[in-house]
């Protein structure tokens, strides 16, 4: 995958084995802390912005996330996953004619 395609590489462990993408959750956190000055997230991206396209094992993942200072603390506003529909099953049924 070109790096130009991705801000970030990111490989995840869920159980104890190598996740086939990244979780869902995982990745809106990786989103928000992308966002936020000094993370490590944020040291290795090459994104500033809401949107954080994380390379995965398979594929591209993206996701977004609002973060806003209140208060002297960080709040995280909002934060979301962006997915394509895909097909979940593909099948053949015969009919008598």
């Amino acid at each position: 995958m070109p790096a130009e395609e991705c801000d970030v590489l990111i490989r995840a462990a869920s159980m104890g084995l190598s996740h086939r993408a990244i979780p869902g959750t995982s990745a809106m956190c990786a989103a928000a802390a992308a966002n936020i000055e000094g993370t490590v997230v944020q040291r290795c991206s090459t994104s500033w912005g809401s949107e954080l396209r994380i390379a995965t094992p398979s594929g591209v993942v993206a996701a977004a996330a609002d973060v806003s200072a209140e208060d002297g603390a960080l709040k995280v506003t909002a934060a979301s996953l962006f997915r394509t529909a895909r097909p979940l099953m593909r099948g053949q049924v015969a009919l008598p004619q």
